[in-house]
């Protein structure tokens, strides 16, 4: 039976050996001739040929891709960095050599000897030993944000040239001086080890301003005060220990009449008034300054009312040969009766005179 090479049967498995039919031409009527499918494959292999839509598996059985030189890849490529070799190194960070003009580790070695290097703690400042290596210091620390140095600055005569501190705490004494040109403000403190203030070394201009009139005094407590600025032709007057002076209109002249309707404490500075109990419906007491010589005061009664004059804590009242316990009284309720007492010492009062006999305790 005669069949067209296209109806013959497919050989599954042909080997180097089989015979493939070929002819001249096609078209006329040549002779038949015979090839191997070894010449096939020699005659294929000396040919070039362009692949166009292939795929070449590289992990297929028996598959290889060999002699491709560096012209065979185009340079718009742009192969990824993790390609070569174990593919750790990425793209970006293989471009960091992109700079690089000569051998990397030569230029290591030419920045310094990585031997040197010690083995410094966290946060603790590197310094070159006597030789050249560099080690961490345990006085001499920052964590990012505080700069400790802890110990001495170095020999005497070694001193900071020049900083700036926000914020500079001194645990020992600072030997010598400091000088600064900053604007300092706030209030001035101290621990430990200060240096005193000179005596006399202030100036009345660094005191801060006040009131004209005023002057400085220190209250019973120790602390500093100012007395209020008088009027016009006022003196200043003391009114004794414990109590700040005042300015008060200069005695001589006649004398202040106060009326008191109510318990009421006289000051030292009130020294001459006439006191009466005028206009009181009731018992009235007035304790008298601590004794001081020369303080005089008088008392009147113009309201038939118990009127009651007592001494400070520790001073007495003389009245004529009676003198009163500590702290004593003098009284009466008469209307029209009056007394008169005289500080003599500094805890004595004297009855100068008196209308009737006042009762003395």
């Amino acid at each position: 039976m005669t069949k067209k090479f296209s109806e013959l049967d497919a050989d599954a498995g042909p080997t180097v050996d089989d015979i493939v039919c070929t002819t001249n031409d096609p078209l006329g009527s040549p002779g038949s001739k015979k090839v191997t499918i070894a010449n096939f494959l020699a005659v294929y292999d000396s040919t070039t040929s362009t692949l166009t839509n292939k795929s070449i598996d590289q992990d297929g059985t028996g598959n290889a891709i060999t002699n491709i030189a560096d012209a065979s890849i185009k340079a718009a490529a742009a192969i990824d960095a993790t390609k070569i070799a174990d593919g750790t190194v990425t793209s970006a960070e293989f471009q960091y050599v992109g700079g690089v003009t000569s051998d990397i580790q030569a230029q290591l070695n030419a920045k310094g000897d990585a031997s040197k290097v010690g083995t410094p703690v966290d946060n603790q400042i590197g310094v070159w030993t006597g030789d050249g290596t560099i080690e961490g210091t345990t006085g001499l620390t920052y964590d990012g944000s505080n700069f400790q140095l802890t110990g001495d600055i170095g020999i005497t005569g070694t001193r900071i040239t020049k900083g700036w501190f926000t914020d500079l705490e001194v645990t020992n004494a600072i030997v010598g001086s400091v000088t600064t040109n900053a604007n300092l403000t706030g209030i001035v403190t101290s621990v430990g080890n200060a240096t005193a203030i000179a005596d006399k070394a202030i100036s009345y201009t660094k005191i801060a301003d006040g009131t004209d009139g005023e002057l400085i005094t220190w209250d019973a407590t120790g602390v500093a005060a100012v007395v209020a600025a008088g009027t016009l032709a006022q003196v200043l007057t003391s009114n004794g220990a414990g109590t700040a002076p005042t300015f008060e209109d200069p005695s001589g002249g006649d004398p202040t009449v106060e009326a008191f309707t109510g318990d009421d404490t006289l000051i030292a500075s009130e020294s001459g008034k006439i006191c009466t109990n005028e206009g009181a419906a009731g018992a009235v007491a007035i304790t008298l300054p601590t004794a001081t010589a020369g303080l005089n005061f008088t008392f009147m009664i113009d309201a038939a009312q118990t009127f009651t004059i007592t001494a400070a804590a520790s001073d007495e009242i003389r009245f004529g040969t009676t003198t009163s316990a500590a702290a004593g009284t003098c009284a009466d309720n008469a209307i029209g009766n009056s007394i008169e007492l005289v500080a003599v010492n500094a805890d004595t009062w004297q009855v100068k005179s008196s209308v009737a006999s006042w009762t003395v305790t």
